[in-house]
Formats: C-alpha cells, sequence, structure tokens
C-alpha cells in the first residue's frame, strides 16, 4: 500500500513510514514531507510534523499545500488538549 492509502485508512503510523522510503528515494520529493507532515501530528509527533512542512518550504518555496497545512499540526493538538480540559457544568 502507498502511504496516502495507509494515511486514509488510519494507519498514520505505516504511512509515516512509508512517506519516510519515499523520502530515502527521492530526498527532494516536496509532497512525501507534506504528507508525512500531515500524518505526524495524528501519532502524536507535533514537532517533527512542523520540521516536515519546514523542509518541503525550502526545498519548494511555491508548493501552497506546505503553506496551508503547515499550522494544522497546532490546530490539531489544540483540538485534541482543549476537549480534555472541558467539563461539563450540570
Amino acid at each position: 500500500m502507498t502511504g496516502l492509502t495507509q494515511y486514509e485508512q488510519g494507519e498514520h503510523r505505516k504511512a509515516i513510514q512509508d512517506y519516510t522510503k519515499a523520502i530515502e528515494i527521492a530526498k527532494n520529493y516536496v509532497a512525501a514531507y507534506v504528507n508525512r507532515g500531515l500524518s505526524h501530528p495524528l501519532s502524536g509527533h507535533y514537532k517533527r510534523s512542523l520540521e516536515d512542512f519546514e523542509t518541503a518550504l525550502k526545498l519548494d518555496p511555491e508548493y501552497m499545500q506546505a503553506y496551508y497545512f503547515r499550522p494544522s499540526p497546532m490546530r490539531r493538538r489544540a483540538n485534541m488538549i482543549l476537549p480534555s480540559r472541558i467539563t461539563a457544568t450540570p
């Protein structure tokens, strides 16, 4: 399976492995960095996600998806943390 298929099936760690293999083969594969960047926060790796987006933008400063998704790890983290801090009132 490909990283995208793994991602869509919720197998985020396997997706990360697939994207990492693709990057090892083609170091300048910008889409693989962006897609791996989308997968990392779903495995709890927010810093790695941001690093992948930054690498993608260094390789191709005009790759708009990297700009669009770059803040998403922090939003996802906030969405994951926020509900656990809110307690319902009777």
